[in-house]
């Protein structure tokens, strides 16, 4: 698959996922597979994009997680903002 067919197929799948959670019509119909393609392609394209090594998207998520746990332990007072990464 090309750039552009890349291109084209990410704003279709915006556009179907756009659609989908407003609850627009289309003047075309797609159906519950379509929206799990998109999905799928979308995921791939992130990962190739953000890291292009497994071990590396582990690492990121690790930390994202660990930020996210840290921002509960300040919205709920265990912590302070200070004590954070």
């Amino acid at each position: 698959m090309t750039v552009d067919k890349l291109s084209i197929a990410q704003e279709i799948c915006s556009y179907i996922f756009f659609a989908d959670l407003h609850n627009k019509k289309l003047k075309f119909v797609y159906t519950q597979d379509d929206l799990t393609e998109c999905q799928n392609f979308m995921n791939i394209k992130v990962y190739y994009e953000v890291t292009g090594d497994d071990r590396l998207w582990q690492l990121k998520a690790f930390y994202f997680l660990l930020h996210l746990k840290e921002q509960a332990l300040v919205e709920n007072g265990t912590i302070s903002f200070g004590e954070t990464l």
